[in-house]
């Protein structure tokens, strides 16, 4: 089972992107191609706290708990200690390519080190609730607070 955390560990709600889980691929989730997953289409929060990208679904959407769920707590309102499932934790220096689509710029596509099924399958899809402007607010955010070194050339010592 994926570890479960307190929503506060996320950081403050102004720090965090509000998404829905369309794709997770991370050994802390991972099941297997034809397993179902619960995470699967869930709200979940994305932050960057401490050089890490987490994302993380909250527990009592996943089971289905209504009113005053911990979704609250995700979402800015509720407890702050609830806890979350971490979906994926991953250093930032992991993220090799983060990429969208015209026909969907609310959406956002991260490759990662180490996903399961290769480097060449996206490690996580995450469908921005706030749309195409949140996104552009994370890509900032990430180009800003951890940019990326360039690339050496091929066949080239550095």
């Amino acid at each position: 089972a994926a570890p479960a955390l307190p929503a506060a560990e996320l950081g403050p709600l102004s720090g965090r992107w509000l998404c829905i889980a369309v794709v997770v691929r991370h050994p802390l989730v991972d099941t297997g191609p034809n397993s179902s997953t619960p995470w699967q289409g869930c709200p979940c929060s994305l932050a960057i706290a401490g050089g890490r990208l987490l994302c993380a679904a909250d527990l009592g959407d996943l089971a289905g708990t209504a009113a005053g769920s911990a979704g609250a707590a995700l979402d800015g309102g509720g407890d702050a200690r609830t806890p979350a499932m971490l979906l994926c934790d991953v250093v930032v220096v992991d993220v090799l390519k983060v990429t969208s689509k015209k026909q969907a710029p609310e959406v956002l596509v991260f490759y990662l080190r180490g996903t399961p099924g290769g480097e060449d399958q996206p490690g996580l899809v995450l469908h921005f609730r706030a749309g195409p402007e949140a996104v552009q607010a994370f890509v900032r955010r990430l180009r800003t607070a951890y940019p990326i070194a360039p690339s050496k050339p091929a066949g080239g010592a550095g």
